[in-house]
């Protein structure tokens, strides 16, 4: 590891200590900009300066930055620092919290010692650098996966009657490993329907999912599991009494390993996905975001080839939103394949690299985001004007042509 007790170049200093971690950036950031002359902040300056970070990051999408920044309190920042990023930050030996006072503000925190006399030296610098990581969207992240895969996930002319009406009529789709894909559309478009007959959940009056060339359409979701297909539903799905590693160890005491080898894997997954400082804690206790990334972590304990993902954005706070962005768009890297529909349209869009739009119960448009952005169908039935203005904006602003 770096000295931190020497000026190290910003973008050093930034992969040190927050990995290139958007959430982690920024709530370092935050602390830096709040702090007085010895690195220390009140837990309230902290969540002053984080929400103006995330406003510029969200004004640096070509977003609503105030419509979005409204939705999310103090309150709810003080409490994202406090549980999630500063607990990050003090596991890596960023930051330090101090002694409550009676002051109300929560508590203080403070740059560790060490690491502030290398803080000091560049100050503006370390600023600049952080800046730039939290406002880097996940969308420009253009990473090839690290692993690679040949499996395929396939849907052929799927049907769907309910009362003599056709809710899903034709509709085809694949996903390949490495690649994120979206099944988007309006509500009563047929996408939640669709998403539960590849999953499993509901059986198809038509029409094939195949996956490697085999029919599994039949197959129950356990033994869909056990061939590699991972699902995250909508609803809360850890065990509320259990601590964040029994969770994971619950998982991985199903798995055939000895009992050395699921310890080292559940201290490589709590490690992985940034979960260690809540490795004692109740499930119940988790807030929306850390519940997800919980969930995550126990699907990557069979080492998956695909995960169907519902909602995943859902009941999650606005902030915690680009935590599991990253997060679901490190998969890929895993050279997983991910099948996401989320009624966050914007959101998703940010991560998967192509996706289907279904309307009225068949697939009407797919290709790219790019390619959605600016198709006409996909406005009219879907994006509708006011977010297909902003999206296209982005587009052009990021990449200065429509092509």
């Amino acid at each position: 590891m770096t000295d931190p007790t020497q000026a190290i170049a910003p973008e050093a200093f930034v992969a040190q200590f927050t990995e290139g971690d958007r959430s982690t950036a920024m709530a370092l950031l935050a602390l830096i900009q709040a702090a007085n002359d010895t690195g220390e902040a009140s837990l309230h300056e902290i969540a002053v300066a984080h929400r103006a970070a995330y406003v510029a990051s969200l004004r640096s999408e070509g977003r609503e930055a105030d419509g979005e920044a409204s939705r999310v309190s103090l309150d709810e920042i003080r409490l994202h620092l406090a549980r999630v990023a500063l607990p990050r930050l003090i596991s890596v030996g960023a930051v330090e919290p101090l002694p409550a006072d009676d002051g109300g503000d929560g508590g203080a925190w403070r740059v560790s010692p060490l690491a502030w006399h290398g803080v000091l030296a560049r100050r503006d610098e370390l600023i600049h650098a952080l800046r730039n990581t939290s406002e880097h969207t996940v969308a420009r992240k253009q990473v090839a996966a690290r692993v690679e895969g040949t499996s395929v996930l396939r849907a052929e002319g799927l049907v769907k009657t309910y009362r003599r009406r056709n809710v899903v009529n034709n509709v085809a789709l694949e996903v390949k490993q490495g690649e994120i894909v979206g099944l988007l559309g309006p509500n009563g478009a047929g996408k939640t329907t669709t998403f539960y007959m590849i999953v499993g959940l509901i059986p198809p009056n038509a029409g094939r999912i195949l996956f490697d060339g085999d029919d599994i359409t039949r197959t129950p979701m356990f033994k869909r599991a056990r061939r590699g297909i991972g699902y995250l539903s909508q609803e809360p799905s850890v065990f509320r009494k259990l601590t964040v590693e029994e969770n994971i160890l619950a998982i991985l005491e199903t798995m055939p390993m000895s009992r050395d080898e699921q310890h080292a894997r559940l201290e490589s997954l709590l490690n992985e996905l940034a979960i260690t400082h809540l490795r004692t804690s109740k499930a119940y206790t988790l807030s929306g975001g850390e519940r997800r990334r919980l969930e995550i972590t126990r699907a990557l304990v069979t080492q998956p080839k695909f995960m169907l993902l519902d909602e995943p954005f859902a009941g999650v706070d606005p902030i915690a939103v680009h935590d599991i962005q990253q997060i679901v768009a490190s998969l890929k890297n895993r050279g997983i394949g991910v099948l996401i529909t989320d009624h966050n349209v914007e959101q998703t869009l940010d991560i998967v690299d192509r996706a289907y739009i279904v309307y009225d119960g068949q697939m009407q448009v797919s290709g790219t985001v790019r390619e959605l952005v600016f198709d006409d169908t996909v406005a009219d039935i879907y994006l509708g004007p006011t977010l297909t203005a902003r999206l296209r904006a982005r587009f052009l602003d990021e990449h200065g042509t429509s092509k």
